[in-house]
């Protein structure tokens, strides 16, 4: 019996040790969830491979459902593709060509706005610049979110996600805080209040060079489009086709435009394509693509 206190003792040691070392897997297999998110898994295709021709001819995600723009020359397009978007890179002007995304309800929650510095995105190829939060400092340009952030508040992630500066353009404050942030706010409500369901392109149009800082880095686009597509949630693609309706604008880049009316920069898919080079629509009978990219089909009167 004189051992009894030394067996409890024993057995008191080994349930404290046996508890530290459940807390201790518990707190690795915690922090590699977190390192896991902290790069999301991307899919990535470059033109410089000659890839980016058959991501066009076989390969869909959910947010293009209509095709991925394509333009004559490839050698310009890196695509990514991430869970909560597709973007097209270009590394001459280390800028997007175009991003792309669904939108709905499913997207918007309450997370809050990441907060930090806009993110150098590492998946790009090693050849290209790396463009970090500084190339915008004291350039008088904002770090205008093609998706933006309000977009993809359903998670911390994929709010988190609209931070790669690959997702960025420079936009003057009166274009980002003013009519193109009406303007996001006008579809947005579409989607959070009356449940539409969209899909939307978005990118630059560069007919100049300049570029932030005059360091031939990061190219400043002359005017910004945004192509907005409404049309169900269905794996059909006629019935995608038949009820699909369009609202497209392009603003200029400029300061003073800031108090307008976004609609006073509604255009056509059509006049989009003509200052980019892009088909936006490639997956769309002729027929329907005619009467969607000749016109808005979607406006509130």
């Amino acid at each position: 019996m004189a051992d009894s206190p030394s067996r409890v003792k024993y057995w008191i040691v080994a349930i404290l040790l046996l508890l530290l070392l459940i807390l201790l897997v518990l707190f690795i297999d915690k922090q590699l969830r977190k390192q896991s998110k902290s790069e999301p898994a991307i899919t990535a295709y470059s033109g410089y491979e000659n890839a980016v021709d058959y991501v066009y001819h076989h390969y869909e995600t959910p947010h293009t459902p209509f095709g991925l723009p394509q333009d004559a020359d490839t050698t310009d397009e890196f695509i990514l593709v991430r869970e909560d978007y597709v973007l097209s890179y270009c590394g001459h002007r280390n800028a997007p060509n175009w991003v792309a995304w669904q939108l709905n309800s499913s997207w918007v929650g309450e997370t809050e706005r990441f907060k930090g510095q806009f993110l150098a995105d590492t998946s790009l190829p090693d050849s290209f610049y790396v463009v970090r939060h500084r190339d915008y400092t004291h350039t008088g340009y904002d770090r205008g979110h093609l998706l933006r952030s309000k977009e993809r508040s359903n998670t911390d992630e994929a709010n988190r996600n609209t931070f790669f500066l690959s997702n960025v353009v420079p936009q003057t404050p009166d274009l980002n805080r003013g009519v193109w942030l009406r303007f996001e706010d006008y579809y947005l409500r579409k989607a959070v209040t009356e449940g539409a369901n969209m899909y939307l392109i978005a990118g630059g149009v560069y007919h100049t060079t300049t570029y932030l800082h005059d360091t031939g880095k990061v190219a400043i686009p002359d005017s910004c489009f945004k192509i907005v597509l409404f049309t169900p949630e269905t794996n059909s693609k006629e019935a995608r086709s038949r009820t699909l309706s369009s609202l497209a604008v392009m603003m200029p880049n400029i300061q003073g435009i800031r108090n307008e009316d976004w609609r006073n920069y509604t255009t056509t898919i059509a006049a989009i394509e003509a200052s980019t080079g892009y088909n936006f629509s490639l997956l769309l009978p002729d027929s329907i693509e005619w009467e969607i990219e000749q016109r808005s089909t979607y406006l509130d009167k």
